[in-house]
């Protein structure tokens, strides 16, 4: 049994790093985090020169996570300076930092899992955690969610272990910190604790009152550096989302979304076995699902709905159907329907691992930034006695994958001034190359003092064809759309790639 929990620990390692390999390059969402993360570790305490003062984006986040992470891997990266001084190594390494804390923490709720279910229960966590594609996907991405994670998992951990101490001084840094709406499924867990008097309030009181006070008071101080302005920025990201509603700006999704479309697709056909899991074991899987089901319906009131957001609660529904699992594994022997039964389990884990990879298919034509900027410098050398190189880098490019890691050439000037029209860029001299979305009737207009030297595309959907083996079968066919050019001003000399 030890060596199955070490193989699918394993396996989850595993997993993490090959969605790493398969899609290096971030989102929006994390620009913030890893721009910061590179800040720290290349300017150091030179503040002036971080990215943030720039582009601030629209509501402040901490320095504190990018900062431990910088501290953490900062050792590894000059380590590997060493070997290859490749910039873009560094977002590897640091994001799978961060995906080994966020496994940490899981390891941790999972050992815990097996004082409560035991360890038929655990083995059947980690394999469902494997074959569900969001969350290993999200583990080493630089989202404050993710941050969060790495300390919210601890403490769920040690909630499930009655350790409350050690859990409010967790909770509380992970919702300080963070993401200060984890205060609901924590206040949940508390609640709970307090039903059943595992604690009381003055022991919840005596911890939290300086945990938080501690934790608040850490961020203002390490933030109010970083952002040279006293600041708490959770409190702004807490009043931008909740008291202002301002996040509806980036969409709005029906109350009911999370449970009708973003569950069933984390959680995949794992999630038909929650009820089993509740029918075999009520009171101990209703303390699992209490926090994890009104944190969703509280989420559910906000009118701007993300997956990123209840990312917490997928080890806490995995939980409760790895425990319908084990009982079906525990009736195997007793008839051939149970036999049926528990194979029919097994074979949902393998739908699970097929959906994963088609999430996966689709996820890495996702970056066009990224793979774009890339291109450019397998086009362009960095080093030329031509005229210096200046590019500018367009807001979708900068949305869908460039970091200043891909940054890689010292003598280049990259360029994110935002709001320029394209003849401002188009007819500046003095700017050498343009990232620019693909707009079909710019072509010409670029054409005329430009030569595209690189293009790529990007997922617009999944449809389905036919094709003919013995018999007819649908296949799912990813559509893609073409997404950016990099257009190379006519006067700048081609090299040998830019001119294939």
């Amino acid at each position: 049994m030890f060596n199955k929990v070490f193989i699918l620990k394993t396996l989850l390692f595993s997993m993490v790093l090959i969605y790493l390999v398969c899609c290096p390059y971030t989102k929006v969402e994390e620009s913030f985090n890893i721009q910061a993360i590179h800040d720290i570790l290349y300017h150091g305490t030179d503040v002036t020169e971080y990215d943030h003062l720039t582009f601030p984006g629209v509501v402040p986040r901490t320095f504190i996570g990018p900062l431990f992470v910088s501290l953490l891997s900062s050792p590894i990266v000059k380590f590997s300076s060493i070997f290859e001084n490749n910039k873009f190594l560094t977002q590897y390494i640091v994001r799978l930092l961060i995906g080994c804390l966020v496994l940490s923490g899981l390891f941790k709720f999972s050992r815990s899992l097996k004082k409560v279910f035991g360890l038929d229960v655990v083995v059947h966590f980690l394999l469902i955690t494997c074959s569900q594609f969001h969350f290993l996907f999200y583990a080493s991405r630089p989202l404050a969610n993710i941050f969060a994670m790495i300390l919210a998992l601890p403490a769920l951990a040690s909630w499930l272990k009655q350790d409350i101490g050690k859990f409010i001084w967790l909770a509380a840094f992970s919702a300080i910190l963070f993401r200060f709406e984890l205060c609901a499924i924590f206040a949940v867990c508390l609640l709970i604790s307090l039903v059943r008097k595992h604690t009381s309030l003055l022991y919840v009181f005596v911890h939290a009152l300086p945990a938080g006070i501690i934790a608040l008071g850490f961020s203002v101080m390490v933030d109010s550096v970083f952002w040279q302005r006293y600041l708490w920025p959770e409190g702004d990201v807490m009043w931008f989302n909740v008291i202002l509603n301002k996040s509806s700006n980036w969409g709005t999704s029906p109350f009911y979304w999370y449970f009708t479309s973003t569950l069933p697709k984390a959680l995949l056909l794992s999630c038909v076995f929650i009820p089993w899991g509740f029918r075999c074991d009520p009171y101990r899987c209703a303390i699992l699902l209490l926090p994890a089901i009104i944190f969703v319906l509280l989420f559910s009131i906000l009118p701007h709905k993300e997956l990123r957001f209840i990312v917490y609660t997928f080890p806490l529904f995995n939980a409760v159907a790895a425990r319908g699992y084990a009982d079906l594994k525990l009736r195997f022997r007793k008839s051939f329907f149970w036999k049926v039964g528990y194979i029919l389990a097994l074979s949902s884990i393998l739908v699970n691992f097929a959906a994963s990879f088609l999430f996966l298919k689709a996820s890495v034509n996702n970056y066009p930034g990224g793979e774009i900027m890339s291109l450019l410098h397998k086009r362009v050398p960095c080093v030329t006695d031509a005229q210096p190189v200046h590019v500018h880098i367009s807001n979708y490019a900068a949305q869908t994958g460039v970091t200043r890691f891909q940054e890689a050439c010292p003598l280049w000037r990259y360029n994110k001034t935002e709001h320029l029209k394209r003849d401002d860029l188009r007819l500046n001299p003095d700017v050498t190359h343009v990232i620019a979305d693909y707009v079909e009737s710019d072509v010409i207009m670029w054409e005329a003092t430009h030569v595209p030297i690189a293009e790529t595309s990007a997922f617009s959907g999944v449809s389905l064809r036919f094709e003919t083996v013995f018999v007819s079968i649908p296949v799912p066919y990813f559509k893609m759309k073409p997404a950016l050019t990099v257009w190379q001003r006519r006067e700048f000399p081609l090299n040998q790639d830019s001119s294939e």
